[in-house]
């Protein structure tokens, strides 16, 4: 019994290294892509790495879009983000961020002349029926350094950009609510 175990401990050791070799990089990347594809949002990223048993994932130069307008420019750009997931409360079927670190996001979000925006609209949800059934989160510690808000909307001729030296959000646990706090530079119109 003792060696079944062992050799079922080295196999598990194995299939876990192998998670985190080039390939299986590519198809989990691959695997994001599809689920956000589904959601009628566009996505890719220079690199992708992850750490699986510290629920940990870094990315560097992540764009995201809508597919439903994907001749506009991208909704979101991301040069780096790195993230920390909680074990114990995704267990528990809650997604929590112990922290997270953004650097140069840029949003810029396009209402087009015919109407259609560059904002990702994922399809209607049973949440929006069901509230019980929406997704259960809360961002622990977030802080993001160094961005770029821009709205245009070519309809109406604005263009407003506000950059953001920083912004912090904490959840307090207890309460489920996040405090932002941001500081911003002098806007343009």
């Amino acid at each position: 019994v003792g060696v079944g175990v062992a050799a079922l401990l080295v196999l598990l050791l194995i299939a876990a290294g192998a998670l985190h070799l080039g390939p299986a990089r590519r198809f989990v990347l691959q695997q994001v892509t599809s689920q956000l594809e589904s959601q009628h949002i566009g996505f890719t990223a220079d690199s992708l790495r992850y750490n699986a048993a510290a629920l940990s994932v870094s990315m560097e130069g992540a764009r995201l879009w809508s597919l439903d307008a994907p001749e506009l420019e991208p909704f979101a750009s991301i040069p780096s983000i790195r993230v920390n997931l909680s074990a114990r409360e995704l267990l528990r079927g809650r997604y929590v961020v112990e922290s997270a670190r953004v650097t140069g996001l840029d949003l810029h979000y396009i209402v087009a002349e015919d109407g259609r925006s560059n904002l990702p609209m994922p399809p209607a949800r049973q949440a929006e029926q069901d509230p019980s059934s929406a997704v259960q989160y809360l961002l622990k510690d977030t802080q993001i350094e160094r961005a770029r808000v821009r709205y245009e909307d070519r309809r109406r001729g604005i263009d407003a950009t506000l950059p953001i030296e920083w912004l912090r959000v904490d959840g307090q646990p207890t309460t489920d609510r996040h405090d932002v706090l941001l500081e911003a530079g002098p806007g343009q119109i």
